[in-house]
């Protein structure tokens, strides 16, 4: 058994450090036990330059995932914890509202959504206030059986949405649109989602560009997004031979981090799609989420 840091948005945030490699790059808002878990978490986050935020639980353990890996599939037990634990006093602190006045971009992963939901409309709320794009990770196909509206009312309120084809089936499903081709289900939630309020305001200029985007990923299938001006793109993902794989457990976190890095670099669409490919294939050809060189 082997132990590695995880959480998708810390797996997404380390990933991000690494790309970079510019120290307190990220900040990461989260909860975590009071306990040897919770000071793993932090002591690998804080080596990749990290800047972790916790709300730290006494009560309760820092989250846990069991990852059973079968080739190229791999089944997920996860007892949450802490993680469940945030509130909007954890978050509405001087210091925090002073960070979130300075960056570039917010990213929050979908089961979030199952807790703090309240919490992620207040993140909403500043980004709005600070212009601030907002990155929503779908995250988990079941999150819109169990929280329809709430995963709706998050995916509405940002910017770019990115998930896989079981993810968007399940947000075109409870919006009420009518199976399609998968093509026409991500042009059919991102009109559903935003109407023809296609432009992203911010005060990173460059990041208008894109406007509302969705990336729709389908695992060695072509990735289809798209973007502002209602364009599907189709990119076709670099061969990997599957004797290479060894563990896919963090391939989604993986992608949307070397996405992030690309579109903050002013790269385009196809390009940031790229690139996320190319982290995702490197990252599943180790168990856990490790880089183990920087290809930026």
């Amino acid at each position: 058994m082997t132990q590695s840091p995880g959480g998708c948005t810390q797996n997404t945030l380390r990933l991000v450090q690494m790309l970079v490699n510019q120290p307190l790059f990220c900040v990461l808002f989260g909860g975590v036990g009071d306990d040897a878990e919770g000071k793993f978490l932090e002591s690998e986050g804080n080596k990749c330059g990290l800047d972790t935020r916790y709300a730290k639980h006494r009560a309760y353990p820092t989250g846990r995932v069991v990852s059973l890996i079968n080739g190229e599939n791999r089944s997920l037990v996860a007892h949450l914890g802490a993680a469940e634990i945030y509130t909007t006093e954890d978050f509405i602190t001087d210091d925090n509202m002073e960070i979130m006045e300075k960056v570039s971009i917010v990213y929050v992963e979908g089961f979030f959504i199952s807790h703090s939901f309240e919490v992620s409309m207040e993140v909403v709320k500043q980004c709005k206030n600070f212009g601030v794009p907002v990155v929503f990770n779908l995250s988990g196909s079941y999150l819109t059986e169990i929280w329809p509206q709430q995963m709706i009312a998050m995916a509405t309120a940002s910017d770019i949405v990115i998930g896989n084809v079981a993810e968007f089936k399940g947000l075109a499903n409870i919006m009420g649109l009518e199976e399609s081709s998968v093509e026409d289900t991500a042009l059919k939630v991102h009109s559903s989602l935003w109407g023809t309020t296609l432009t992203v305001k911010c005060k990173s200029n460059h990041l208008e560009r894109f406007g509302k985007t969705v990336v729709l990923t389908r695992g060695k299938h072509s990735v289809l997004c798209v973007c502002g001006d209602r364009e599907l793109i189709k990119f076709v993902v670099p061969h990997l031979d599957a004797n290479l794989i060894k563990d896919t457990t963090g391939a989604g976190d993986a992608f949307a981090a070397g996405f992030l890095v690309a579109f903050l670099q002013n790269k385009t669409a196809t390009e940031c799609i790229a690139y996320g490919c190319q982290i995702a294939q490197q990252i599943i050809q180790n168990i856990g989420v490790v880089l183990k060189k920087n290809i930026l």
